[in-house]
């Protein structure tokens, strides 16, 4: 019979320490110890099953099951010894059991998620069990989203993706886990980075898409170009790896790119000799100075417009805001009209318009479907536009057709603003 010192409930342990003689019970029919250091001032004893282990997960499967490894021959040895002993393994002793030591797994700042990195393991090894208690877990708080990112991790390490990801999928689907980014609410970038990092593992496509929108439209602080990195303080999630990281960063250069194009096409068509004024009044010409002087003082003041000497040739950094905030303020442009004949004269009915093609938070997000299914089909830096786009009077579709409409309108290697009617005048 089990000594009743033993803990029998991870969800309820909190971060107690276990020994060999009083360790977690993960599965009380148990007949392995496996002993996991996350630093050198925290370690865990589980009492778990070798075979659920080596069912669920390739790693242990690997590792445990056999005669590759060392560890696998000493577990087989060491339980063929038991056998002799015990008629039932379940009534053996914790500290007589054969033991498993797994080292080096925190991840983070050294021994600044230690704690955080047990919980996500705990949950590992609940979940692999089918054990898990979620109704505790969330009143304990284990549903943060920097947990949920470390379970991920763990999940990919020790190759039990499909285990995890069902759980977790089933636990989105009764209300456990939520958390999608909105367009006006704060983003907090460490923790849209590890919802994209959990949600592109576990599969969550609710949270790879908004996220990614969030950190493309907020900016990340990794992309600028003074970030000094130190990977000694890395979260897996820090660098989205797999060419998400530069795929995001990139989608938000396209975005910037297509509403410079936009504010330039209005600049050029004012500077051009062809008069924009309808009216065909002798004063057009000075309407046409007139609108071309209030947009470059209406832009210059919103700050998406810089008069400075090309001598140098320093080129302005991109704009390091929220793209939506620059968005809403451009919406701002007022109606300028030289006098009351020169009615609709201005910027503002022509610009808006197209201004509100750019709608970023429904276009630019990660689609997890598509960049799992058809990568090369979708990315922006790998399969960009590289024909002429042309505006047109129609909304964005939705979908996966949104999504190449999308990337067709914001990596097409040039951008042609002027409508069907415009162009036949």
């Amino acid at each position: 019979m089990p000594p009743p010192a033993e803990i029998t409930n991870r969800s309820e342990l909190g971060h107690a320490m276990s020994t060999p003689k009083n360790p977690i019970v993960v599965d009380t029919q148990g007949n392995l110890l496996l002993h996991v250091n996350y630093s050198s001032s925290l370690t865990q004893y589980y009492r778990v099953s070798l075979s659920i282990l080596c069912e669920q997960s390739t790693y242990f499967d690997s590792l445990l099951n056999g005669v590759k490894f060392s560890e696998g021959i000493a577990v087989d040895s060491k339980l063929s010894a038991l056998r002799k002993s015990y008629t039932d393994l379940a009534t053996v002793p914790p500290h007589e059991l054969p033991t498993v030591t797994i080292s080096d797994i925190d991840v983070g700042p050294p021994g600044g998620g230690s704690k955080l990195c047990e919980s996500a393991f705990g949950l590992l090894l609940e979940i692999l069990h089918g054990c898990l208690q979620w109704s505790i877990v969330k009143t304990k708080g284990y549903v943060r989203s920097i947990v949920l990112a470390l379970l991920a991790h763990y999940a990919e390490a020790f190759t039990a993706i499909p285990s995890v990801s069902r759980e977790i999928q089933l636990l989105w689907e009764k209300g456990y886990i939520r958390g999608n980014a909105r367009p006006d609410a704060e983003v907090n970038e460490d923790k849209s980075r590890q919802k994209i990092y959990a949600g592109l593992i576990l599969g969550l496509p609710d949270w790879v898409r908004t996220h990614s929108a969030a950190l493309i439209i907020s900016d990340s602080k990794r992309w600028a170009p003074d970030y000094e990195h130190n990977s000694d303080e890395d979260y897996p999630w820090d660098y989205l790896s797999g060419g998400v990281e530069e795929e995001l960063h990139h989608r938000r250069l396209c975005v910037l790119k297509t509403i410079s194009s936009l504010q330039s096409y209005f600049l050029e068509l004012y500077t051009s000799r062809k008069t924009q004024c309808k009216l065909s009044y002798d004063s057009s010409p000075q309407c046409d100075s007139f609108q071309l002087g209030e947009q470059i003082r209406f832009f210059t003041r919103k700050g998406t417009l810089t008069l400075q000497s090309a001598i140098s040739g320093v080129d302005p950094e991109p704009f390091h805001g929220n793209i939506l905030k620059l968005l809403q303020s451009l919406k701002e442009c007022p109606n300028y009209q030289l006098d009351r004949n020169h009615t609709h004269c201005g910027l503002r009915s022509r610009f808006i318009p197209r201004l509100e093609y750019i709608v970023p938070w429904d276009q630019v997000g990660l689609c997890l479907s598509c960049w799992k299914s058809g990568r090369g089909k979708h990315s922006w830096v790998e399969n960009p536009n590289r024909a002429e786009w042309w505006y047109r009077y129609k909304p964005v579709p939705r979908c996966e057709h949104g999504q190449l409409y999308a990337k067709d309108m914001y990596t097409a290697s040039q951008q042609e603003w002027r409508s069907l009617l415009e162009m036949h005048c």
